[in-house]
């Protein structure tokens, strides 16, 4: 319990943390540094999806209507058809500004939590150490470009650096993200409305419902640091004529990965 007020006990903090990270809230009413490995899972995956979760309430709900966009173009061109969305065929220029917006979180996300890994400045103002030191530069880039709030306590966030890095994250998580949707829309709205055929894609079925979600984890999947593999170690001296390996000792020097994870 550590961390989490008594009157709503842990399924009331994890609860209150999954709605207000799947929406733009931001509030908690628990210290999220202080959430399980899952508990802080949770959250980073509610914010690296846009927080669109549920129903992409707020800032949410255009970020919604794109991963529904590309959607639609995926699936047209499955059944070999032009892409249209509510009546509205689109082609190349739309698509360019949809993937544009879409990958606005992730570079931005990416970019900054590798410079301050690189940064001592930025390094002394972690919490913690290791991976999970990691996990709260990875957060506080990711509710600053959802536009969230939230954030893993245990990250000193007052500093010059990360006082300006932050608010390059929100203010091109949110502009460079909802400028192209709204040139989608003007380009759309200035279309005719096609004529619906048995060729046409419905987009209000149970086969459509199901390209959204999965286009959501391709986009959280691209969005996470990839893990280093662990390379051979060259120096490990050969089997002797019988046939057996010296083996390390405890005190090993082999090379250390760094992937994320929550302590």
């Amino acid at each position: 319990m550590e961390g989490k007020d008594l009157r709503f006990g842990r399924g009331g903090a994890a609860l209150f943390l999954d709605a207000t990270t799947g929406t733009g809230t931001g509030a908690s009413n628990a210290v999220i540094e202080s959430m399980t490995p899952i508990g802080g899972l949770a959250a980073m995956f509610n914010l690296l999806l846009g927080c669109i979760s549920p129903g992409g309430v707020g800032t949410g709900l255009y970020s919604l209507l794109l991963l529904t966009f590309i959607a639609a173009f995926l699936g047209a061109l499955m059944i070999g058809r032009t892409p249209e969305y509510l009546g509205k065929k689109f082609g190349v220029r739309e698509m360019q500004l949809a993937l544009f917006a879409l990958l606005v979180s992730p570079v931005l996300l990416l970019g900054l939590t590798v410079a301050s890994t690189l940064l001592k400045t930025a390094l002394d103002s972690l919490g913690a150490g290791g991976p999970h030191g990691l996990s709260e530069i990875v957060y506080a880039y990711a509710s600053t470009a959802s536009d969230n709030g939230s954030a893993f306590a245990g990250l000193n966030a007052n500093t010059p650096w990360y006082n300006v890095t932050t608010g390059i994250a929100m203010f091109f998580g949110r502009f460079a993200h909802a400028i192209p949707i709204l040139a989608i829309a003007g380009l759309l709205a200035a279309k005719n409305k096609a004529v619906v055929s048995q060729g046409t894609l419905p987009t209000d079925g149970a086969l459509f419902r199901r390209l959204p979600p999965r286009r959501d984890r391709r986009r959280h999947a691209a969005a996470i640091p990839a893990r280093p593999r662990p390379r051979p170690d060259r120096r490990t001296p050969p089997a002797s004529a019988g046939g057996a390996v010296l083996k390390r000792g405890v005190n090993s020097d082999r090379p250390r990965t760094l992937s994320i994870a929550y302590a």
